[in-house]
């Protein structure tokens, strides 16, 4: 993998970090915080770890192309990795935001890295298979996709935690 290749794959990511830093920080002002939690930035490393960790785990070795009799392709990876590698997204999205001090600012963090760490662990596994530069294509896709779904997961734990949270006095 070239260093060309590392930079564009950390430019594609860096204009959705900046914009959910940013969306993160507001919610987070506009948001009472809880007495007791992990702050944003330990739910943040949460989200990055279990991430690439998810990713790294399960995407990192293949089982193979497999052709059936009507002709349709499968692969590279079987049904149980992909199941794998999102389930264990999810549950790391789901820990980092039910620890998180700040609610609705915690699982938008949690969400943001996630995505964001198993995208680009992804687009680097992908890179180094792939010489005709789509695996941009599949990153985008993947932040994208893994987005929406760790968002809901998210926003999930969110709502649960809020619907616990006692009644704040004004």
């Amino acid at each position: 993998m070239s260093l060309y290749t590392l930079v564009v794959i950390a430019v594609f990511a860096a204009v959705p970090a900046a914009i959910a830093a940013v969306l993160v920080a507001v919610i987070a002002k506009s948001e009472q915080p809880l007495s007791r939690g992990a702050s944003l930035t330990v739910v943040s490393a949460l989200g990055v770890i279990g991430g690439v960790a998810s990713a790294a785990a399960f995407l990192t070795w293949e089982v193979g192309f497999t052709r059936y009799p009507n002709g349709s392709i499968e692969g590279p990876y079987g049904f149980w990795q992909l199941v794998g590698t999102a389930l264990c997204a999810a549950g790391v999205c789901a820990f980092a935001t039910a620890r998180a001090r700040h609610i609705w600012a915690g699982a938008l963090a949690a969400a943001a890295s996630t995505t964001l760490a198993y995208a680009l662990t992804w687009a680097i596994i992908a890179s180094t298979k792939d010489s005709t530069g789509l695996f941009l294509v599949g990153m985008i896709g993947v932040m994208i996709g893994g987005g929406f779904a760790l968002s809901c997961v998210a926003t999930l734990v969110a709502l649960i935690r809020s619907a616990r949270r006692p009644a704040v006095p004004r």
